[in-house]
C-alpha cells in the first residue's frame, strides 16, 4: 500500500489491518456477551413469572433497553479509538486512508456490515485529490471534525443509555411497589436532551474555534470543503450540517497575502 512517507510501502497496511481484524474481533465478542446477558434477563423474568405466579418479575426486561444502549456506547468507544489510530497514522503520512477503504473491503474474512459502519467514520475521500500531498493542516482540519462527528454519537448513546436506566429502574420500583409513586422518579431524564444539545454545540463551537486558529489560504478552501462533506455528519441534523461546515469554513478559510495582492 503506497503511503506519503518514507517507510515500507506495505508495513503500515498491514499494521491497519490487523488493528483492523481486532478491533472487529472485539466487537463481535462483546455482542456476543450482550445476547448473553439479554438472554439471561429474559429467561430470569419469565421464571420468576412462573414460579411466584406473578406479572411482576416480567418488569426486569425493562432493563434489556438500557442494557443494549449500554454496548452501543462501549462499541461506539472502540471504534472511537480505532478511528483516532487510523487518522493518528493518516496524519502523519503513514497511510493512504483512500487506498485503505478500497483495499480492506476485499478481506473476505472480514465481517462486511461492522467494516462498513467502521469506514463510515472515516473521511471518504475524493479520488482525484492528492490527500497524501495536501498540507498536514487540512487533514489535520478533517481528522478533527471527523472526531468530534463521532464522539457527538457517543454522547447521544450515553444519553439514550442513562435515560433507558432511569425509565426502567422507575417503572420496575412502580411495579414492585404496586404504586405510581416511583413513576415520578423518570422525570430526571428530563433534562438530558437538553444536556446532549448542549454538550453538542459545545463541541462544534469548540471544534469551529480551533479550526479557524489555522493559516488557510483561498487554495485550501474548496479541498478542505471535499474533507468535510465526505464525513458522516449522521449525528448533526441535515439543516444544521451545512450550516456548521460554512461554519468551519467562513470564518477560519481568509486569503493568503499572495493572493491580496
Amino acid at each position: 500500500m503506497s503511503r506519503a512517507g518514507g517507510d515500507e510501502p506495505s508495513s503500515a497496511f498491514r499494521l491497519v489491518v490487523e488493528e483492523t481484524r481486532e478491533t472487529l474481533h472485539e466487537r463481535v465478542r462483546r455482542f456476543r456477551w450482550l445476547i448473553i446477558l439479554l438472554s439471561l434477563i429474559v429467561a430470569l423474568s419469565l421464571v420468576g413469572t412462573v414460579a411466584f405466579g406473578s406479572w411482576r418479575p416480567l418488569a426486569g426486561l425493562l432493563f434489556c433497553i438500557p442494557l443494549a444502549a449500554g454496548f452501543l456506547w462501549f462499541d461506539t468507544r472502540r471504534v472511537e479509538q480505532w478511528q483516532e489510530w487510523i487518522l493518528n497514522l493518516w496524519l502523519h503520512g503513514r497511510l493512504d486512508v483512500a487506498l485503505f477503504r478500497q483495499e480492506i473491503v476485499k478481506f473476505r474474512a472480514i465481517p462486511e456490515r461492522s467494516l462498513r459502519g467502521m469506514l463510515e467514520t472515516l473521511p471518504d475521500l475524493a479520488p482525484d485529490v492528492p490527500w497524501g500531498m495536501l498540507p498536514g493542516r487540512i487533514r489535520w482540519a478533517t481528522a478533527e471534525t471527523a472526531v468530534t462527528l463521532l464522539g457527538l454519537q457517543r454522547d447521544r448513546t450515553a444519553a439514550a443509555a442513562a435515560a433507558s436506566l432511569i425509565a426502567a429502574a422507575a417503572v420496575a420500583a412502580g411495579v414492585a411497589a404496586l404504586s405510581p409513586g416511583p413513576l415520578a422518579l423518570a422525570a430526571a431524564a428530563a433534562p438530558l436532551p437538553l444536556l446532549v444539545a448542549r454538550v453538542r454545540g459545545w463541541r462544534l463551537r469548540r471544534l469551529e474555534r480551533a479550526v479557524s486558529q489555522q493559516e488557510w489560504t483561498v487554495k485550501d478552501r474548496p479541498t478542505l470543503r471535499k474533507g468535510l462533506e465526505s464525513l458522516d455528519w449522521g449525528a448533526v441534523s441535515a439543516a444544521a450540517r451545512g450550516e456548521w461546515i460554512d461554519r468551519l469554513l467562513g470564518p477560519a478559510v481568509r486569503e493568503s497575502r499572495d493572493a491580496r495582492g
